[in-house]
């Protein structure tokens, strides 16, 4: 059985913001360390509670911290963004990963 990861992480608003990021790439680093297959964000650019605002930004703090997980958008809302920026912004990260992206798509 292949286990893959979901994140969308909530956190209560008060807390250090720099902290929840770095315990969010903490759960996907032991996530790679016991052997999932995937691990996927989310990205909310106005929710306080779940401060993941850019999903790609946040994978690319993770492509030198793991090594066999395949890391995914989960997703990427279109119509915040230009499509010329997410097609270079995704094809570099799928480069970096090296096989190792899976690109979600949203209607935002």
């Amino acid at each position: 059985m292949k286990l893959g990861f979901f994140t969308q992480p909530v956190h209560p608003i008060t807390r250090d913001y720099r902290e929840v990021l770095r315990e969010d790439q903490e759960a996907i680093i032991l996530a790679d360390e016991l052997g999932y297959c995937d691990a996927f964000v989310g990205e909310h650019m106005t929710d306080l509670a779940e401060p993941i605002t850019n999903c790609l930004v946040f994978l690319a703090t993770l492509i030198d911290k793991t090594s066999n997980i395949k890391l995914g958008s989960g997703v990427v809302n279109l119509p915040s963004y230009h499509p010329v920026h997410i097609a270079a912004h995704v094809a570099m990260i799928d480069h970096l990963l090296d096989g190792r992206f899976i690109f979600g798509i949203g209607p935002g």
